[in-house]
């Protein structure tokens, strides 16, 4: 047996050094634009985190996306004139409180009266808030020029929430669905990264996001209120009261539908709740078991009961506010006692309808509510003995319409509601001091149930009838 016929019984490598030379390496390449692009980082910049204010190059291959969203010049002729006539029309038709508006200017066009209220806010209201608006939009320049819809529901949005930062949006609605949208992680489909049924089949009536936007709570057609964490998930379930005991202030939690609720405006574990059967009750994030105390609404009714279909804090904190179906308004001390209010307005909207909700100004010395007799109400949270202006003929066709304050708190907004395809729902903008009506936006053919505009960002947001959210936005 020679050499060559032994060694087949060896490994290969027997004997064998088992180092290779080293290869060369070869200069390590430096990573361009068109290496890593995901395709995704145009479409980044399209969609920034609020829809805010951006300056984009003008060569910038954004341009064409803007172009699709912005609003068409016949959109915007028709709104001018669907302002200039709704202020003539209101000028002349809405009556005021005699001798306690201070009329803006005597000029006919909304133009001036905007004018005037500049100069005035100007003069008055420089010591007020001193430094803190400067950060916040100037509602004298609109961002309506461009418009980007959200339609993932198919029934209508009654509820809708921006959460501090405003980075998410969440809407809830009549198809019991409540949705989540990411403005900084969306694509140009625009949908939802989650949607959620939180409470079975039961329509959802308010959201809102916690003072430190980790939660949110959830208000819908059943007795018990949820909250939820931002990504969708849920934290809590409150208590269900027992309908056989009469005495509201010994249940555990509401016997009937919710219909409204709020955080409070400093603390963050605490939030209250209203609902038709009668009550207000405030609660402590911790305690799901019962509520931390209870406001049993005081009305004149047979039966003594009248269903609360709204509720709010007052901007300090200091006060709790509820609306009656009995068409009145009552104050509460935030820190009680609880067993009648410090002050009642009656008939401050019409009985037998639902008031759908009241807004503080920033200060707390203006109220404005906006009830379900298609009127927006003007009051001074000093003296309550009569609204200070009224806008009336403002159709409203949903219990969850709302009224906001603008972020420079110089223009009150709310929707308007109309029957399916029998006109257009509106944004209607009015003098926050005497509710003249300054400029109207046609949103889409349905009503326009939710309005937002956030005070850090210079976004409108509308919800509608239709299922759908129209995001109204400036780059510029």
């Amino acid at each position: 047996m020679d050499d060559s016929d032994f060694a087949k019984y060896f490994p290969a490598s027997f004997g064998r050094s088992t180092s290779k030379p080293k290869a060369t390496l070869a200069p390590k390449k430096t990573p361009t634009v068109d290496d890593d692009d995901d395709g995704m980082d145009t479409l980044r910049s399209f969609m920034p985190t609020s829809f805010g204010k951006q300056k984009i190059p003008r060569n910038s291959s954004n341009s064409q996306q803007y172009e699709q969203s912005k609003r068409s010049a016949d959109q915007e002729k028709a709104a001018e004139a669907e302002a200039k006539s709704s202020a003539e029309s209101s000028s002349s038709t809405a009556p005021k409180a005699k001798g306690e508006v201070k009329s803006a200017g005597s000029k006919g066009s909304s133009e001036s009266d905007g004018n005037d209220d500049d100069d005035d806010s100007d003069d008055d209201g420089d010591d007020d808030d001193n430094g803190d608006d400067s950060d916040r939009p100037n509602s004298s320049v609109l961002p309506i020029s461009h418009e980007i819809a959200l339609s993932e529901h198919n029934k209508t949005i009654s509820a809708m929430a921006l959460d501090p930062a405003g980075v998410r949006l969440i809407t809830g609605g009549y198809d019991f669905n409540v949705c989540f949208w990411d403005f900084a992680g969306m694509d140009t489909r625009f949908k939802p990264f989650r949607s959620i049924e939180p409470c079975g089949a039961h329509q959802i009536h308010d959201l809102k996001y916690s003072i430190t936007g980790d939660k949110i709570l959830i208000i819908s057609g059943e007795a018990k209120a949820r909250i939820y964490d931002r990504n969708g998930l849920e934290i809590a379930e409150y208590q269900k009261g027992d309908p056989y005991i009469r005495d509201l202030r010994m249940t555990s939690g509401h016997v009937a539908a919710l219909t409204s609720g709020a955080w409070h405006p400093y603390v963050k574990d605490k939030f209250i709740t209203s609902s038709t059967d009668g009550s207000i009750r405030l609660w402590d994030v911790e305690n799901t078991r019962k509520q931390a105390d209870v406001i049993a609404y005081k009305t004149k009714e047979r039966g003594g009961r009248t269903p609360v279909t709204t509720v709010t804090y007052s901007s300090d904190g200091k006060m709790i506010v509820g609306a009656g179906g009995d068409g009145t308004l009552s104050l509460y001390p935030s820190n009680g006692p609880y067993l009648r209010p410090i002050h009642t307005i009656e008939n401050a909207h019409v009985k037998g309808t639902e008031t759908s909700c009241i807004t503080f100004s920033r200060d707390s010395q203006r109220i404005v509510t906006r009830g379900g007799d298609d009127t927006v109400k003007l009051w001074d949270a000093r003296n309550l003995k009569r609204y200070l202006a009224i806008v009336e003929d403002l159709a409203t066709l949903n219990s969850e319409t709302n009224v906001i304050f603008s972020p420079d708190e110089r223009l009150i907004l709310t929707g308007t509601g109309v029957k399916k395809n029998e006109g257009y729902g509106k944004i209607v903008m009015m003098n926050s001091d005497t509710l003249e009506i300054v400029r109207t936006i046609s949103v889409t053919q349905s009503s326009v149930v939710k309005v937002l505009w956030h005070d850090k960002l210079n976004q409108i947001v509308a919800g509608n009838a239709d299922g759908s959210a129209r995001v109204y936005y400036d780059p510029e």
